[in-house]
């Protein structure tokens, strides 16, 4: 499970922000595939969409 969000900035500082939580996984290779799924998005997000690399993030949920 993948949640993506864009996360406007403020007025005052006119930054973006990315937030991807990366879900519960239930076996290793689930969880190498969600890493790499978010940190593809994190990479594209800095490539493509200008969100500076230190303001896109990627966390990873574990029970």
């Amino acid at each position: 499970m993948l949640l993506l969000a864009v996360i406007p900035g403020t007025a005052v500082a006119q930054t973006s922000h990315l937030l991807i939580i990366v879900g519960l996984a239930g076996d290793p290779e689930h969880v190498e595939l969600f890493r790499k799924w978010a940190a593809t998005l994190t990479d594209t997000a800095a490539e493509r969409l200008g969100v500076p690399g230190f303001e896109a993030h990627h966390r990873e949920v574990h029970a």
